[in-house]
C-alpha cells in the first residue's frame, strides 16, 4: 500500500465557503484520496510516519475536471501537425514542409483548422498542392473534414450523392462537393481513424498517456472521456497498473450502439476511485462551429438552422 503523504507550507484553498481567514495549514493524502485538511500537527497525528512535502509557499487547490474530452483523439492530435490559427496559405506551406518526403499515394492527415482562419476551404486548394496524395484535414471540433478530390473519389462522393442523415456534403453553386464534409458525411473517416488507433494497443496507450499528461500539466485531475470501446478502459487499466495514470477517468459509452453500450456498462472491469463507468453519449445534432447544431433561428448569414 502506498505510504500516506502530508503537504504543507502552501496557501491551501479547498473551495469551501468561509475559509478566507482560516485556511488549513496542511492536508494528508492516503490511498489516493485527500483524508484530512487541518493543522500540520493534526495531519501528523492522523498519519504518523507519512511522507512530508514542503510546498515552498505555493498555492494548492483542487484540480479541474474536464467535462467532455476525447482522450485518445486528443493524444493522437498532439502527434499530428497542428493547423490551429493558420490560414489556407499557411496550412498548405506547413503540410508541404511536414510531408515533403512522403511517398506518392500515401495519406496526409492533420487537424485543427477552423473557419475563422479558413472561411472557404475547398478541394481545389488541396488538389493543386497535393495532386498525388490523399488529404484529410480535421476541423478543430472533430465534426468536419476538409479533403481533396482523391479522397472524395475514394469515398464515392459525387454531385449526385445525397447528404446522409445527420450530415452535410458542402457544395458549391453548381452542386459540386467542395471537399468539406460535416458530421455524418465524414463519419466513415472518423470511424476508420478511431478503429485503427484502438486496434493498435501500444499506440493507444501512448496516445492516452500523452493526452492525460497534457491535462495534468494544466491542472486537470479528472476527465469525462468519450471512451466508447473496452480497449480504452484496458489502456487505462494498464497505465494505472504501471503507475502512469495521472488523472481519474469517467468512461462514457456510445448510446446509439446497444451491444457496445452494454459491454461498457456491464462487462468491462473498472478501477475503484480511478476509472469508472460514466454516462451515455447521444448524438442529436452537431456543433456551432460547423453550423450543424440545431438552432431556433438561422445561423448568421445562412439559411440553415
Amino acid at each position: 500500500m502506498e505510504k500516506a503523504k502530508i503537504l504543507y507550507g502552501a496557501s491551501i484553498w479547498t473551495g469551501q465557503s468561509g475559509e478566507r481567514d482560516s485556511r488549513p495549514a496542511a492536508l494528508a493524502i492516503a490511498q489516493g484520496r485527500i483524508a484530512i485538511c487541518g493543522s500540520l500537527d493534526e495531519c501528523r497525528r492522523a498519519f504518523p510516519g507519512a511522507q512530508e512535502h514542503d510546498m515552498g509557499g505555493g498555492f494548492l487547490m483542487p484540480g479541474f475536471n474536464d467535462n467532455h474530452l476525447h482522450v485518445a483523439a486528443y493524444g493522437a492530435s498532439q502527434r499530428m501537425l497542428s493547423l490551429r490559427g493558420l490560414d489556407a496559405k499557411a496550412i498548405i506551406a506547413a503540410l508541404q514542409e511536414r510531408y515533403s518526403d512522403l511517398p506518392t499515394n500515401r495519406l496526409i492527415i492533420a487537424s485543427g483548422w477552423d473557419y475563422d482562419c479558413v472561411p472557404e476551404p475547398t478541394k481545389i486548394l488541396l488538389d493543386k498542392a497535393f495532386p498525388k496524395h490523399d488529404v484529410i484535414l480535421i476541423q478543430f471540433s472533430g465534426h468536419a473534414a476538409w479533403v481533396n478530390s482523391r479522397m472524395l473519389k475514394k469515398m464515392k462522393i459525387t454531385a449526385s450523392t445525397p447528404d446522409p442523415a445527420g450530415g452535410v456534403i458542402v457544395r458549391d453553386k453548381d452542386g459540386q462537393a467542395t471537399g468539406v464534409l460535416r458530421d455524418a458525411a465524414m463519419q466513415e473517416l472518423q470511424k476508420q481513424k478511431f478503429l485503427r488507433q484502438h486496434m493498435r494497443t501500444t499506440l493507444l496507450r501512448s496516445d492516452i498517456k500523452r493526452a492525460l499528461e497534457a491535462c495534468s500539466a494544466m491542472g486537470i485531475c479528472s476527465v469525462q472521456d468519450n471512451t466508447w470501446l473496452p480497449q480504452g478502459v484496458w489502456a487505462y487499466r494498464y497505465l494505472h497498473r504501471k503507475g502512469r495514470l495521472p488523472c481519474r477517468v469517467r468512461c462514457w459509452s456510445y448510446a446509439s450502439f446497444a451491444p457496445l453500450r452494454m459491454i461498457m456498462e456491464r462487462w468491462v472491469r473498472y478501477i475503484p476511485n480511478w476509472v469508472a463507468a460514466g454516462p451515455r453519449k447521444y448524438f442529436l445534432d452537431g456543433t456551432f462551429s460547423t453550423s450543424t447544431a440545431l438552432l431556433a433561428a438561422p445561423y448568421e448569414g445562412q439559411d440553415q438552422y
